[in-house]
């Protein structure tokens, strides 16, 4: 199986990345791959320290660079979150695929995301970044394990699908249709539907949806302008379990404290006042304990321990 070296994917756009995953998925010299693999994936991270960070607003000059055509501006955006690609991916690595493979498959995501990104949102490109990599990583996943249920005979073809299904998803924001699939492969449609019965895929391949999450039907859209699209309502989901994470690193009375006083899984932030009615102690009291979290925070934020909020820190 032919491998493309990792460190070429510094100047890769979207068609590059696939066709590498197809020459991949056509290649049988599995073990050469595997040996060649290990080593391109070594230097790949390796390769990765050359990329500087960036802030919050460096992030948001840089996207709006991009809305004016800037393809530097691009590049740079992307390389310098290649590092949160492989974070991601790692935290995958025991489902089934080659880090390396789950790496090129959140590169997807982390493409789409630069395209889709809007600066004005107020979300930090590297929270927004993180949903649509790990639905790329995800979905790759979930398409292998349903490869495994295939018929050896169709294996090959299902394999296409699925690749085609992926680029979908990722460049065009929703699943293909099987009359599209049959296009793409230039087969009969009969054909595709046979292999996507074998798939037993639990969404219609001709529902609408955004990054694996479902649309809201128009009438609703238009209903409140206001309202968040799917994949604002993701990353916000997304944010709460995060801090939620990071805020078991407190002690609990601290955590409650600071639950209450920003209205983290409640309707509303409470007064300090409020707060300590619930929790039977004094008001003075909820502010020292509010105060002493928000100092341990921001400690275990400046010694990189709390990775779960570094993407949302300015």
């Amino acid at each position: 199986m032919k491998t493309m070296p990792l460190n070429q994917i510094d100047f890769l756009d979207s068609a590059d990345i696939a066709d590498s995953v197809e020459n991949m998925e056509r290649s049988e010299n599995v073990e050469v791959a595997s040996q060649h693999g290990d080593d391109a994936l070594s230097e790949y991270l390796k390769s990765l320290g050359r990329f500087n960070l960036l802030n919050a607003e460096e992030e948001r000059q840089l996207a709006r660079q991009i809305k004016q055509g800037s393809e530097l501006a691009r590049k740079r955006l992307i390389q310098s979150n290649l590092r949160l690609v492989v974070n991601i991916a790692k935290r995958f690595a025991s489902k089934g695929l080659p880090l390396q493979d789950l790496i090129q498959e959140g590169n997807l995501g982390l493409i789409k995301a630069v395209e889709k990104f809007d600066p004005e949102k107020g979300f930090r490109f590297s929270t927004y970044a993180t949903w649509w990599i790990r639905q790329a990583v995800q979905r790759a996943i979930q398409d292998k394990g349903q490869l495994i249920r295939v018929p050896v005979h169709m294996s090959e073809l299902a394999t296409k699908i699925a690749r085609i299904t992926r680029e979908y998803l990722l460049l065009e924001g929703r699943r293909p249709t099987s009359f599209e699939i049959s296009k793409e492969l230039n087969i009969e449609e009969e054909k595709v539907k046979r292999v996507l019965a074998s798939l037993n895929e639990p969404l219609s391949l001709d529902s609408q949806t955004v990054g694996g999450v479902e649309e809201f039907d128009l009438a609703s859209s238009l209903a409140d302008e206001n309202t968040p699209g799917p994949e604002e309502r993701a990353v916000i989901s997304l944010c709460k379990m995060d801090v939620n994470t990071a805020l078991l690193k407190l002690h609990p009375r601290e955590r409650e404290v600071l639950k209450l006083r920003f209205g983290i899984n409640y309707e509303r932030p409470l007064s300090a006042q409020e707060a300590g009615k619930i929790l039977h102690i004094s008001e003075e009291r909820v502010r020292q304990l509010e105060h002493k979290a928000i100092k341990k925070l921001r400690h275990l934020n400046e010694t990189g321990s709390l990775s779960e909020l570094r993407a949302y820190l300015n």
